[in-house]
């Protein structure tokens, strides 16, 4: 064998245990001499073509073409046993079709309750805000009669008793102020 034939077969059979040809296999292809006849074995050993389809073939003497003819006759024969799985997948596909279809609609009822639950807390909680602006309000008001009153209470003049002592100033003045809180 010439040196550029002997390169292509070592290609050839790297390439084979690169994309994992079993043992078998490479043996076949090493016992090839020709490398177009090799490298159609090759091709059919990767679409799963029987190996003793192959060296039968081979040895029958049938050539490159041979085992063009038996791969693409494997091929058709493996198409034609995929039909029921097709049957099956396009079965299944509108099976998923309509699921899709129905998780749509549960979605959309979801979205729909849940933003009216939203809604309905965003009310809710609108009118505890204005309760509480109410009590709010109404403190402030109460807040301003109470000072309103000790301003009454604290602009009337002090009046002491003539004759009398007064008292410590911080004493009587806490006590003049519960007195008037009292009358």
């Amino acid at each position: 064998m010439s040196k550029r034939v002997e390169d292509i077969k070592d290609v050839q059979l790297t390439v084979a245990q690169g994309l994992g040809v079993t043992d078998k296999g490479r043996e076949l292809l090493e016992e090839i001499t020709q490398w177009q006849l090799r490298h159609e074995c090759l091709i059919s050993l990767l679409d799963a073509v029987p190996i003793d389809s192959i060296k039968e073939t081979v040895e029958k003497g049938a050539g490159a073409e041979g085992i063009k003819v038996l791969r693409r006759n494997h091929l058709r024969e493996q198409l034609v046993n995929l039909e029921p799985l097709g049957v099956k997948l396009k079965e299944l596909e509108k099976e998923v079709e309509g699921m899709s279809k129905e998780s749509g609609i549960i979605r959309e009822v979801i979205e729909s309750k849940f933003e009216s639950a939203y809604a309905q807390q965003q009310a809710a909680q609108k009118e505890a805000l204005k309760a509480k602006d109410q009590v709010i309000d109404l403190l402030r008001s109460q807040l301003e009669e109470v000072k309103s009153r000790k301003t009454i209470h604290a602009s009337q003049p002090l009046k002491l008793r003539e004759g009398k002592k007064p008292k410590a100033q911080g004493k009587g003045l806490f006590s003049y102020l519960k007195k008037a809180e009292a009358e």
